[in-house]
């Protein structure tokens, strides 16, 4: 009897081990299939510049940003949105990428880029000068062409505006540039940061980001892992946003040939809504105008091949 105790628990026991070496296998494989399209390894790895502030040489700014594609090719610099990051980018990085060098980062007080006293949230000059003292460091020389979402459109525009000579074309995708968008002036609310820091949870954080999108149920827990890193317990985050937000109130319209640059609008964006869109196109009547029936305020979350598409022909043609 104890004979066949011995021999039913190391059965149990093989069976045990093999089922958890199942577990694992598709566990990985699934991890695998999720990160094949970024290129090597997790999308979510990351590279440092340390930008002068100010051209003061004595501080410096870690900015986090991703370069990829052959240096030969047109630069393409991804200019995210209020409140995401460049992981935003992670689904149409990899359609680009063999076309184009792609270059997306983490705007100051977004992702893993600080925003040491909020100063770069307060005027949209600083975040340009930033950009453009982050493409001397990593010794980019060569024109670019900007794809903004969101806020990222309106500090696109405001690139083309200040150095023209080195931002030629921009595609601007659901871009912030009514100033009806604010319903609530939240920087002037900005002492409660400490409260809604420490009351927004996980949950709510996810509720809110899938506001912006048309497909959620494919929203990555990585993607959440760091946007928990900018408001869950961090009013300075919350504060930063804030401030930003007040940049899209106060905005003028930047002074560019708009027929160098294409709009695309959403059916499904629930932030800049059919009223919006069609506000914005009245004071931008030279632009090119392109619209997807259902894509969410994030078309690069949503519709990364249809993006990729309307990009290499806008980018690439003559």
């Amino acid at each position: 009897m104890t004979e066949w105790l011995i021999l039913i628990l190391l059965a149990l026991g093989f069976l045990f081990a093999i089922g958890l070496n199942l577990v694992f296998f598709v566990t990985r494989a699934r991890k695998k299939k999720l990160f094949s399209a970024y290129g090597r390894g997790s999308f979510f790895e990351y590279s440092w510049a340390h930008v002068p502030i100010e051209n003061d040489l004595k501080t410096h700014l870690p900015v986090h940003y991703r370069l990829e594609g052959p240096k030969n090719k047109p630069l393409v610099i991804l200019v995210h949105g209020l409140g995401a990051n460049l992981n935003c980018w992670r689904r149409v990085f990899p359609l680009l990428k063999d076309h184009f060098q792609v270059l997306a980062f983490d705007l100051p007080g977004f992702g893993l880029t600080p925003d040491p006293e909020h100063f770069f949230a307060k005027q949209p000059e600083k975040v340009t000068q930033l950009l453009v003292d982050l493409l001397g460091r990593l010794k980019i020389k060569k024109p670019a062409h900007l794809i903004g979402n969101s806020l990222g459109g309106l500090l696109s525009l405001v690139l083309m505006e200040r150095f023209p000579s080195s931002f030629d074309r921009a595609i601007l995708i659901n871009p912030a540039l009514s100033r009806k968008l604010v319903r609530l002036p939240i920087y002037k609310f900005a002492y409660l940061a400490g409260p809604i820091a420490n009351l927004l949870n996980r949950a709510t954080l996810s509720w809110l980001y899938s506001r912006t999108l048309s497909k959620p149920k494919d929203l990555e827990p990585e993607v959440l892992d760091h946007l928990a890193l900018n408001y869950l317990k961090n009013p300075d985050g919350i504060i930063s946003f804030a401030h930003y937000v007040r940049i899209i109130e106060e905005q003028g319209i930047p002074e560019v040939d708009y027929s160098k640059c294409v709009f695309l609008f959403s059916g499904g964006d629930r932030v800049v809504t059919a009223p919006h869109q069609k506000r914005i196109h009245r004071f931008f009547p030279d632009a090119k105008i392109i619209f997807h029936p259902s894509g969410g305020h994030q078309l690069q979350e949503d519709e990364p091949q249809w993006l990729s598409e309307q990009v290499t022909e806008f980018f690439l043609s003559s």
